[in-house]
């Protein structure tokens, strides 16, 4: 069995008021994401499926790029990027992140990231070098095999999801004639169930940024795959209470905010805050 984690969708540095997409604290987001993967979920693998920030005025975001990259370095396990739609061009991107492989083998699975031809209405479309490639990665390799890619890929009628591609048919015709088993993407922000065609499956992460500010953790064992979210917003119903917040005047104060800490409250369902210091 092998334990894929996915997140996508993080937009840092989003500055347009979108209150659904939360840019502003995309790092905190991040942070979060993968302090839990790293101290609980322990996955094998974890891939990161684009959009990670706003290329827009990329001078200006230089800086929150650098620093995803330096929480994504935390992790042990192998990871496996590619830019979306949002992010900058491919060689000021892989300034941060090591470019994928044509193909990746971890746990007994191979894993084939795509970079895509992006095209109007944030579509995208397949190229015939890399359909080959699909076709190629059965050779010599008998486990199963996952399409990464950041625009969703599905059958044209199993979901209302408003991005596709315009090659999907050719695409998961490919897929059938390689034994491909599983497409993840990201992309679309409200992302997709686990959906099953036969030996295939394809799965949408949802927006990291969006609430309830979530990723993927998917175990596959053979042709089993299970697809559970992991949600860093916690339920209301719960009613927990954060008794021991820092603010600025802690001796070990980093980046503590009593503001944001409020704000960030609100955000994750906290019922309260209690500000606590144990300085001299």
């Amino acid at each position: 069995m092998i334990k894929i984690a996915v997140i996508s969708d993080v937009h840092a540095g989003r500055t347009e008021a979108d209150s659904s997409c939360r840019g502003d604290i995309a790092e905190i987001l991040l942070a979060r994401a993968v302090y839990r993967l790293q101290r609980w979920v322990r996955p094998d693998i974890v891939l990161l499926l684009g959009d990670l920030v706003e290329a827009d005025g990329f001078a200006a975001h230089r800086d929150p790029l650098e620093r995803l990259a330096r929480q994504i370095e935390t992790l042990t396990c192998p990871v496996l990027v590619i830019p979306g739609n949002h992010d900058p061009a491919d060689e000021l991107f892989y300034e941060h992140f090591p470019p994928p492989p044509e193909m990746l083998d971890v746990g007994g699975v191979r894993f084939l990231a795509f970079q895509d031809e992006q095209l109007p209405a944030y579509h995208a479309r397949r190229s015939e070098r890399d359909l080959r490639r699909m076709q190629s990665a059965r050779r010599d390799f008998d486990g199963p095999i996952v399409s990464v890619q950041h625009v969703p890929l599905f059958p044209a009628d199993a979901a209302a999801c408003p991005f596709h591609y315009t090659n999907a048919e050719d695409i998961i015709e490919v897929m059938r004639q390689a034994g491909i088993h599983l497409a993840i993407s990201g992309h679309y922000h409200e992302g997709m169930d686990l959906l099953r065609r036969g030996p295939m499956g394809f799965v949408v992460n949802p927006a990291l940024c969006q609430e309830p500010f979530s990723f993927l953790v998917l175990e596959m064992d053979g042709s089993t795959i299970r697809c559970e979210p992991h949600s860093l917003q916690m339920p209301r119903a719960l009613e927990l209470f954060d008794a021991h917040v820092h603010t600025p005047f802690a001796y070990c104060n980093e980046n503590m905010d009593a503001a944001l800490a409020l704000r960030l409250a609100e955000d994750f369902h906290l019922a309260g805050v209690g500000f606590a210091e144990h300085s001299s």
